[in-house]
């Protein structure tokens, strides 16, 4: 993170934090540490598979990739991105997204989109975002198993805005995704609290 870390400090195992005062050389440092988490990803996934047990539901059920959207795979922006024009990838994200693909297990997206809710950007065009999105990780060799989003505000009280786990268990029923072995990949406190409440 850049600065001193903030609320992420008290969240994560280690931190580590560039203090910097100026947006791209945090942007900089995030990329580095995205390809180490990518690594990270491919050592676990690969120690998984091969110490897993043979039952039913090792047989069936298997260890997933969930990512965050903004700022994650695409550059943030504060007030939102409210178009398919500001919906602009980090340049390391077509390699980085063809490494997860090459690994074969599913990847999900888990985004909260309250944009939608306050009448800033329409669903419709939410959507047109994730379907450019996922055809995008295609090309880049990635298939990606759903996009979920969650379109209310943050006191709306629902169960599927991160922290809560509502698009996590969504996702991991359709696509026979055993949480206590995937991986969150996120930018933000709530993508951190969100994982630890699922083990």
């Amino acid at each position: 993170t850049g600065f001193n870390g903030g609320r992420l400090r008290e969240l994560v195992d280690i931190s580590l934090h560039v203090e910097v005062d100026e947006m791209q050389s945090a942007q900089d440092a995030h990329m580095v540490m995205a390809h180490m988490i990518i690594h990270g990803f491919r050592v676990a996934v690969r120690n998984i598979l091969a110490e897993r047990a043979t039952g039913e539901r090792d047989l069936e059920w298997r260890p997933g990739l969930f990512l965050d959207r903004d700022g994650v795979l695409n550059h943030f922006l504060q007030e939102s991105v409210l178009s398919g024009e500001q919906f602009r990838y980090y340049d390391f994200t077509p390699a980085a997204m063809g490494r997860l693909g090459r690994l074969g297990h599913p990847i999900v997206v888990v985004t909260n989109q309250s944009a939608i809710d306050r009448g800033w950007i329409t669903e419709q065009a939410v959507q047109s975002i994730h379907r450019q999105l996922v055809a995008d990780c295609s090309c880049w060799g990635a298939s990606i198993a759903s996009v979920e989003h969650c379109p209310h505000l943050p006191d709306a009280g629902c169960n599927c805005r991160k922290p809560a786990s509502g698009m996590f268990l969504r996702a991991a029923e359709q696509h026979g995704i055993d949480l206590d072995r995937s991986v969150m990949v996120g930018d933000s406190p709530c993508d951190i609290e969100a994982a630890q409440s699922l083990g």
